[in-house]
């Protein structure tokens, strides 16, 4: 039986003409692209090949969904904490430049810029407490401060007292000539005193100088672009205490 198929299989070989190009070379015309689609090495090869372009699509799209949102998450801090003059996060969870002041903020005049008399932490630049003033304040829109004159020298006289207490000395600077308004609230505790005048040590010319016990508040009608003016915060009698100044066109 066995050689009969043998001798059956020689007859089909030569009938058949398996030694021509259509059959006999895979690779080549059609015999080519039967053989390598057969069961045997073809469909392995085209199984592997498949799955070494899934592999490499999987391994590019991985890739470039990583190197996107590394990107993404990059740019998001930076935007944050950048430098650009916009709102930074604070100590306390405060939030820098957006004009109110919270946590750990002394001030907060809607920027982070410098050398304006609130940094781009919100800390006052400079030193209040003392006169001519430390501490100069550059007005564009509205800045709020707050402060305390407890534990602070007595550096300046006012007409309407605060000859003992405690003071904070302002040097505000207009950044545009239009009317600017001073506003001072403190606890109910401390006899607060306001005063607004040209100089920091001289009672002369001075616009006003108040110690009511509601709030207190003055206009500058003529404030003018780039002119400083002091403002004065002291208490009667050695009273001293907590307080907020705002300062807004």
């Amino acid at each position: 039986m066995r050689a009969f198929l043998l001798v059956s299989l020689g007859i089909c070989a030569t009938a058949c003409n398996l030694d021509s190009p259509l059959f006999g070379d895979p690779g080549l015309g059609a015999g080519g692209a039967l053989a390598s689609t057969g069961i045997g090495g073809g469909f392995s090869a085209a199984v592997t090949s498949s799955v070494s372009s899934m592999s490499s699509t999987g391994s590019t799209g991985g890739s470039s969904m990583s190197s996107s949102t590394g990107s993404t998450s990059g740019g998001g801090a930076s935007s944050t904490t950048g430098g650009g003059g916009g709102p930074s996060t604070t100590g306390g969870g405060a939030v820098c430049g957006d004009g109110v002041v919270s946590g750990e903020e002394q001030c907060d005049d809607s920027n982070t810029a410098a050398m304006d008399g609130c940094g781009p932490t919100c800390l006052v630049e400079g030193s209040a407490n003392q006169c001519p003033s430390g501490a100069v304040i550059k007005v564009a829109q509205q800045v709020t401060i707050v402060g305390t004159t407890t534990g602070k020298q007595n550096v300046v006289k006012t007409t309407c007292g605060g000859t003992s207490a405690g003071d904070m000395v302002y040097q505000v600077v207009p950044g545009k000539t239009a009317p600017l308004t001073v506003e001072l609230t403190t606890s109910v505790l401390f006899d607060r005193i306001l005063a607004v005048r040209p100089t920091c040590n001289s009672d002369a010319n001075t616009l006003v100088c108040t110690d009511q016990n509601t709030l207190l508040s003055y206009t500058v009608q003529n404030a003018t672009a780039g002119v400083p003016f002091h403002v004065v915060i002291s208490g009667h009698g050695g009273s001293v205490g907590d307080f907020t100044l705002r300062l807004k066109f």
